[in-house]
């Protein structure tokens, strides 16, 4: 079985606004951002909602963005006030987030696997379902 990756930005209305190409399974995150463009699309005072495993704080930052990853409690039973405040709101936009994807994950063609005839395709077969997405209603 072969496992591809791509990187999907989605806007606050959860339309999808960044598809990369595909990357094989085995590409970190890392790279993927630092090689798909993603990074060139980024305005000053952008703010981007990405997991702990995207290790990018400063190259977003050299490219006046900021990069908000959801806060570790370290052994710590509770957070501070304003960090358990943030983490609250993270944890919204990262529930629209995954709507916004689920929406992507209705066409069959993203659910199952891919047949490999069409591996090839797969990078237009994703933005081709991210565009049919983005005419849907936007998420509220």
């Amino acid at each position: 079985t072969n496992t591809f990756k791509f990187l999907i930005g989605i806007t606050p209305n959860g339309a999808v606004s960044f598809v990369s190409k595909c990357w094989g399974g085995r590409a970190s995150d890392k790279k993927l951002i630092q090689s798909s463009g993603f990074l060139d699309k980024l305005a000053d005072g952008d703010v981007i909602l990405a997991d702990r495993g995207f290790l990018i704080k400063e190259d977003v930052a050299r490219r006046g963005a900021r990069l908000v990853v959801p806060a570790l409690t370290r052994g710590k039973k509770q957070l501070p006030a304003r960090e358990a405040e943030e983490a609250r709101q993270i944890s919204r936009i990262r529930i629209h987030v995954e709507r916004a994807i689920g929406r992507l994950k209705v066409y069959r063609i993203l659910r199952d696997r891919l047949p490999v005839s069409l591996l090839r395709y797969a990078t237009s077969v994703v933005n081709i379902c991210a565009a049919l997405t983005n005419m849907r209603p936007r998420l509220t």
